[in-house]
């Protein structure tokens, strides 16, 4: 075997992995993204396991240890690395551990870097992301919608801007249109994980928003006010299905063969935060999640969307 083949050989079997890690980790996910062709779907596994390997290192963190902090800053310096197009994993890279990169790391940088060669991506998104992962390892409780907002950029205004650079899009508003979007995904998760979060001591609701409820986070938490909390939920759903109708226009300026896969995943999205409209009361109780048939519709629509564009 060639040098030349032995190293797509070693390119194919990262893909392979982050191929099977998303498969593992994020089923939802990965069957979106079975929609989109190759070898843009590979390219988003690799995205997607960059992704996993950030949320790992912040789930083992300890708050209060400095070597946390160290680790998502080596990550985002290997991610800078990677981005100019140079495997971190090589022994050859100034930034390896000294150590053997455990496999599946090594397979997730090596994907990684081959995606960043395909693709253009902005090194400013991943590291803002890194950023906002790091403040997010102590408690917060976040003052103004303007906090809120810089939250929601970090943890998915990035994710979308990412994921339109591998799709593909025409018109120079397809970048403000992902980050909208990005808005609305993330918003939806603080209201539907507001229960889960506010036990982790993290607010990202605005503080200013509860004052002018007359409410506090922790009435909310109990819903000890039912109707004011269900008016307060209610408001807020409001303002979130505006970032939705702002970014309408996305699907229409991203890559005909990827149009898809983002409908099923807004339209997940949008079921969830439909759900908490109905029954406001439901993310104090529980997960709230989209029921099984309501995802197959929305999935066996993707496909014929996917279909159609295709031919």
């Amino acid at each position: 075997m060639t040098h030349k083949s032995q190293e797509q050989s070693r390119v194919d079997a990262a893909f392979l992995h982050c191929r099977e890690l998303t498969k593992r980790s994020a089923r939802n996910f990965y069957y979106g993204l079975q929609l989109t062709p190759e070898p843009r779907r590979s390219a988003m596994f690799a995205i997607y396991a960059w992704m996993r390997r950030v949320d790992d290192l912040c789930d083992d963190a300890d708050a209060d240890d400095a070597l946390s902090v160290g680790r998502l800053e080596k990550l985002r310096e290997r991610t800078l690395v990677a981005l100019s197009g140079v495997d971190p994993s090589l022994p050859a890279c100034a930034v390896s551990a000294s150590a053997p990169m455990p496999p599946d790391e090594a397979a997730m940088w090596t994907a990684f870097t081959a995606t960043a060669e395909r693709h253009r991506l902005w090194s400013s998104d991943f590291c803002e992301m890194v950023d906002e992962q790091i403040l997010d390892l102590k408690p917060r409780h976040l003052e103004s919608w303007e906090d809120t907002m810089r939250f929601c950029w970090g943890m998915a205004s990035t994710v979308g801007r990412i994921c339109i650079s591998v799709w593909g899009y025409s018109g120079v508003t397809a970048p403000a249109l992902a980050a909208e979007r990005g808005y609305a995904f993330q918003l939806t998760n603080v209201l539907r994980d507001f229960a889960e979060d506010f036990d982790r001591g993290r607010v990202y609701l605005p503080a200013a928003d509860f004052r002018s409820a007359g409410l506090t986070p922790s009435e909310l938490r109990t819903w000890a006010r039912p109707a004011e909390c269900a008016g307060f939920i209610r408001q807020q759903v409001g303002r979130v299905r505006g970032f939705y109708a702002d970014s309408s226009r996305l699907e229409a300026e991203i890559a005909g063969d990827c149009r898809a896969t983002l409908w099923a995943m807004t339209e997940i999205y949008r079921g969830i935060l439909e759900r908490i409209a109905s029954d406001p009361r439901a993310a104090m109780r529980t997960r709230v999640r989209l029921p099984i048939h309501n995802k197959s519709m929305i999935v066996w629509r993707a496909r014929s969307l996917s279909r159609a564009a295709s031919t």
